[in-house]
């Protein structure tokens, strides 16, 4: 992962528009999914139920 103090760059085509919001995070259509999520509003259990969510979709075989 990255420190704290940097930002991840995606090399992004324009984003079309917003396709979902849940609890802690909003889905964006591009020619990818972008979920941004805010780190530091988030509880310990949460931030660990989205690293087990990442977990999960790095081991699937999904395009």
């Amino acid at each position: 992962g990255l420190p704290a103090d940097k930002e991840a760059r995606v090399d992004c085509p324009r984003l079309l528009r917003t396709t979902g919001r849940g609890s802690f995070a909003k889905v964006t259509l591009a020619q990818m999914a972008i979920r941004v999520v805010k780190e530091t509003q988030q509880s310990s259990s949460s931030l660990q139920a989205l690293f087990h969510e990442v977990h999960s979709m790095k081991v699937l075989n999904h395009p």
